[in-house]
């Protein structure tokens, strides 16, 4: 027998991050801990802005760990660093948000004061590197030191 969540309960729970008009009344979806199936349906728009906060508030911490005088993020190697710049330059694309564009323009100044043009001789972190990159690219324009990419 399926459990049914109240749609009220939902809308009180999730009220102050969607508007009430974003909840639809139910579909199934996975099934709980316990194996019963639990009824509940968020439009997906609903569900993806919950997402982005989620998101949002991850990119947060990510950025205590940057030391804009190198860069870099603290605790990780040096590809480490460029897997950091991708999440952040998706993020960016995908919310929408200019907020952390400066990040990936100043990265892209001062890290490469470590390893000029992002080349250390190990394949792998200079692949990482690109990756990033490409990533920052999509995200929009962010420095004039890009523009000879486009």
């Amino acid at each position: 027998m399926a459990n049914t969540v109240n749609i009220k309960i939902v809308r009180v729970l999730l009220g102050l991050l969607i508007p009430t008009s974003a909840i639809k009344t139910h579909v199934t979806m996975a099934q709980d801990f316990s194996g019963a199936a639990t009824t509940v349906e968020i439009e997906e728009k609903a569900a993806s802005h919950i997402y982005l906060m989620e998101a949002a508030a991850g990119i947060n911490t990510l950025q205590s760990f940057y030391t804009p005088s190198s860069g870099l993020y603290q605790t990780t190697a040096w590809w480490n660093s460029a897997n950091a710049i991708t999440v952040v330059a998706k993020f960016s694309k995908i919310s929408g948000s200019k907020l952390y564009l400066p990040v990936l323009q100043n990265t892209y100044m001062q890290a490469q004061k470590l390893y000029y043009g992002f080349l250390n001789h190990f394949y792998d972190d200079e692949g990482w590197w690109a990756l990033a990159w490409i990533d920052a690219y999509e995200a929009g324009p962010f420095s004039s030191a890009v523009a000879a990419w486009a």
